[in-house]
């Protein structure tokens, strides 16, 4: 049975820890303070009799089900073991095995509705530099069409990739042992304007891909997306941030600190815009963060599809009375 998120926090407490968080994107949730913020709600409980894993359960405003599983910390910021995924329609959206909150193993990905999708294979282990998290990389199992026609059977056939609420397709080519190979085509989007591309694959591995705008102008690519990247990598510029930030004189008396998360643009001349403060533990942090963010100079910008792209950041910055001189 599903708890609403519009209960009384008090009422969700009596079940476990409450937490509320706002969705950005598909890899990141940041916790706010007020249920009227936030876009699901998290309940973690006591571990299970001969079990050292806590139950962690996350629900949609409209009360049904977001996720149902297991945690290692009483935050819920760990997954392990199988975690069941639900659609805000109630129907089942995927089945994963997790270790250390990374996905592992077979993972089962079904249509909205309810109809079984896709089968792949996950390995844990690569970067996304953008936001300095592990992201698992995949093969390609088995593939069905809605109405449980299969596509792909053991790692061979026809697949066929949506978009996220699958209204429409975004890629489709030909699987050779679970990966990528030969021609793929596809539409996708370059800051709002549609695109179509031609991509040739090898093992996995893209060899040469073409896009098309709307205008007819075609550009070529080795990397489907390229991330913007500050000048000497990410380390120099949390080393930038580490030199030019000062603590607060009302957080030090408060006893302040915490994490500040930010979430700003890289422009396509390498410049920081829309600059918003996603979580601050108050107290002039994140105006201090702020002020350094927009003393940094300018990045790399990134490149989509072979265009000069913008690229969407979400960064912590972490304040401890440690770091203070």
């Amino acid at each position: 049975m599903g708890i609403g998120l519009f209960c009384a926090k008090q009422d969700l407490a009596q079940l476990g820890n409450v937490y509320y968080f706002k969705s950005y994107g598909e890899i990141f949730n940041v916790e706010v303070k007020t249920k009227d913020s936030a876009d699901f709600v998290r309940v973690v409980t006591e571990p299970d009799s001969g079990t050292t894993l806590y139950n962690i359960s996350e629900y949609y405003k409209n009360g049904k089900r977001r996720l149902i599983g297991k945690t290692s910390t009483v935050a819920g910021t760990m997954l392990q073991g199988y975690c069941i995924n639900f659609y805000p329609n109630g129907k089942k959206q995927q089945v994963a095995n997790y270790v250390d909150g990374q996905m592992h193993g077979d993972v089962f990905t079904y249509y909205p509705n309810g109809a079984i999708y896709v089968v792949k294979e996950y390995t844990p282990g690569i970067l996304v530099p953008q936001y300095n998290l592990l992201k698992s990389d995949s093969i390609i199992k088995a593939c069905y069409d809605s109405t449980g026609k299969a596509l792909v059977t053991d790692g061979s056939g026809y697949y066929i990739g949506y978009t996220k609420d699958f209204k429409s397709i975004f890629e489709e080519g030909n699987i050779k042992s679970g990966l990528k190979d030969g021609n793929w085509k596809g539409l996708g989007e370059v800051d709002s304007s549609k695109i179509t591309f031609i991509e040739s694959y090898q093992n996995g591995k893209l060899v040469v891909g073409q896009a098309t705008d709307l205008s007819g102008k075609i550009y070529s690519y080795s990397e489907r997306e390229t991330p913007a990247n500050y000048d000497g990598g990410m380390e120099k510029f949390y080393n930038f941030l580490a030199k030019n930030i000062h603590y607060p004189k009302a957080a030090k008396e408060a006893e302040t600190q915490g994490k500040v998360m930010l979430q700003f643009n890289i422009d396509k001349d390498g410049s920081l815009g829309n600059i918003n403060v996603l979580q601050s533990p108050g107290n002039g942090l994140a105006e201090e963060s702020v002020r350094v963010l927009k003393m940094t100079p300018k990045w790399i910008p990134g490149q989509k599809f072979g265009q000069i792209a913008k690229t969407l950041f979400i960064i912590p910055v972490n304040f401890t009375f440690s770091a203070i001189k």
